[in-house]
């Protein structure tokens, strides 16, 4: 892969709702940075984990249906054209079977960046034999990981559904949630780090909270990961945001005791490095926090 020889690849494995396309944004106006023109790949948890095929796969069908129906004219089909040059991204992410394949994709793309990257929440729930292999893609690869509070992005992700899925009832969902692996296993930071700890070496993984994602310093301490030049970004500008509902606080202390040992997991590996939204829950509802 001659375009990709002494460049770092860099992949961002979650969590979902945790302001991963907020980053992926960042790095693609980044001019040190290639980010992938289709955010999430879901290149390996496609392969890990088949129960998430049916819905990703037809959310790339439909996707590729619409550059589809964008290209109007035989002579739009040029490079010029976004919508065919769309077209193009999805079609060969349909042909994708092999990590060749994934390399390849890139290795077609890159030009003079440093890094090239993908950002797939999905990741997160991976194992550590499939993060092994993802470490062992490329020379120089690194992975970052994001978390929220557990309790706020478990709501987040329902919330996020109810935008995007018709009849798909935040609140109805609430409770029944709880029991269903879309949602409770992307709040499942302990066996993300776990499966990381067996399968990268630590100098290769860049753990964030995404509390203090939207500042100045995280953003210096990204682009050290990276080993990019800084560039600061609109911190004001989100994307993807969920419906805007409120959490009861009947609700909001079941999903918190729902999650009390992710809680109390990251609170024991990264001490007061926790953000305040976090203790601030900790306190409230299970009665327990981080010392300031």
């Amino acid at each position: 892969m001659k375009n990709l020889t002494g460049k770092r690849f860099v992949i961002g494995i979650g969590a979902q709702k945790a302001g991963t396309t907020w980053l992926g944004r960042y790095f693609s106006t980044h001019p040190d940075i290639f980010m992938s023109p289709i955010k999430e790949l879901h290149f390996f948890d496609l392969r890990a984990v088949p129960s998430f095929r049916p819905i990703q796969e037809e959310a790339f069908l439909q996707s590729l249906r619409k550059m589809a129906s964008n290209v109007k004219h035989p002579r739009q089909i040029a490079e010029r054209d976004p919508y065919y040059r769309g077209l193009v991204n999805y079609v060969e992410r349909f042909e994708m079977k092999t990590t060749d394949d994934y390399l390849a994709f890139f290795n077609r793309r890159v030009e003079d960046e440093r890094v090239f990257c993908e950002i797939s929440p999905d990741y997160s729930v991976l194992r550590a034999r499939d993060f092994r292999q993802m470490h062992s893609l490329h020379p120089d690869t690194k992975l970052i990981f994001i978390m929220r509070d557990p309790a706020e992005r478990y709501w987040s992700n329902l919330r996020f559904y109810q935008k995007i899925i018709k009849g798909f009832d935040a609140g109805e969902k609430f409770e029944d949630g709880f029991s269903d692996m879309n949602f409770v296993a992307k709040s499942n930071y302990k066996h993300t780090l776990e499966a990381l700890d067996e399968a990268v070496p630590e100098e290769d993984v860049l753990v964030l909270f995404y509390e203090d994602l939207f500042t100045r310093a995280t953003i210096e301490r990204i682009c050290g990961f990276l080993d990019v030049p800084v560039r600061y970004p609109d911190f004001d500008k989100r994307v993807n945001e969920s419906a805007d509902i409120t959490l009861s606080e009947d609700r909001k202390a079941m999903a918190v005791r729902r999650f009390a040992y992710v809680y109390d997991y990251v609170v024991k590996r990264y001490g007061t490095r926790v953000p305040k939204r976090w203790r601030d829950n900790m306190a409230t509802y299970l009665d327990q926090g981080v010392p300031n």
